[in-house]
């Protein structure tokens, strides 16, 4: 993901920052300042694997892995609790 495929937008009824992706339209992260989602607006533009943790590197189809065309965000193996 580059950083013109995202927008931030402010919700002035909710006092809150939204980031979007410009392509998708999809709703990335919500934020209480504007700092705050900048900094993940350009988190997510990094695109570099991050030591200590474990990504998907292959899946099945439409699995977010980095096979299928995700970001290394996007491709990040949660644990399940």
């Amino acid at each position: 993901m580059k950083l013109k495929d995202l927008f931030l937008e402010y919700d002035p009824d909710n006092n809150v920052w939204f980031v979007f992706n410009e392509v998708s339209k999809y709703r990335l992260g919500k934020f209480d300042t504007y700092p705050e989602a900048k900094k993940f607006a350009l988190k997510c533009t990094s695109n570099k694997p991050e030591a200590n943790k474990v990504y998907a590197l292959t899946g099945g189809p439409g699995s977010k892995c980095i096979a299928n065309g995700n970001s290394w965000a996007e491709s990040e193996v949660k644990e399940n609790k």
